[in-house]
């Protein structure tokens, strides 16, 4: 299994809720203290990172996805999975943040996560980390919208436009990518004729699909796509 595909089945644990602890089924339950010292081992890995601190307060807006507020979610970091955790991404930078004792904010050590989520309007939205490579020119954390043979996802980034506010102050902007896997690789998706062109040989089914179903799919509604991506992924 390639790095990508994996990264996808660990994006499926955190939606099952199924917790890698690294115990060996092989010994019996620790004592009281050995626990207490694992667990103070464990923390120590979540929040091995350096303290966060806010370098944009004179720029309107925020550098955060959905909220600058902490959300609930979930954190893989070295294979354990961390629930019920204060989450906080910043798009701008593509770091993930987490809270600590004493109301520090500690930006994680991202070579240690491999995927998280956030649960934000009563919707969880999976993550998971790729790193750059000479087939993809994409990396980072994306948010997974489908997964399969073929595989659905958004990068969201936030950029800073100088003077955007009365000529006056910069402010935030976000944006977004939406990517489709094909094959093992990525290809960005603008509309449905770029999905259209990945399958060509499928050309006239997928339009057929499109017509019969009255799909309307727009880069405005990217989980506009995850029909067509599922469809696709049966040819």
């Amino acid at each position: 299994m390639n790095r990508l595909g994996l990264l996808l089945v660990l994006s499926f644990v955190l939606f099952s809720g199924t917790v890698f602890s690294g115990r060996s089924t092989l010994y019996s339950e620790p004592c009281q203290a050995e626990s207490m010292r694992q667990d103070t081992t464990d923390i120590q890995m979540l929040l091995n990172g350096k303290v966060w601190r806010n370098l944009y307060l004179r720029i309107r807006g925020d550098q955060f996805l959905f909220s600058n507020s902490f959300l609930p979610g979930t954190i893989m970091v070295n294979g354990r999975i961390w629930h019920s955790r204060d989450v906080r991404y910043d798009i701008c930078n593509d770091e993930l943040e987490t809270t600590a004792e004493k109301g520090l904010i500690v930006q994680i050590n991202k070579e240690l996560v491999s995927a998280f989520t956030i649960n934000y309007g009563n919707n969880i939205y999976s993550f998971i980390k790729l790193d750059k490579d000479s087939l993809n020119n994409i990396e980072g954390y994306i948010n997974v919208l489908y997964q399969g043979t073929v595989s659905l996802f958004i990068k969201y980034t936030k950029k800073i436009l100088p003077l955007a506010v009365d000529h006056k102050y910069d402010a935030f902007e976000q944006t977004y990518r939406i990517f489709m896997m094909k094959d093992g690789k990525m290809h960005q998706i603008r509309n449905k004729h770029n999905i259209i062109l990945l399958f060509g040989n499928y050309k006239q089914q997928i339009k057929n699909y499109i017509r019969s179903n009255k799909l309307k799919v727009s880069k405005k509604v990217p989980e506009s796509f995850i029909p067509l991506a599922e469809f696709c992924d049966k040819l």
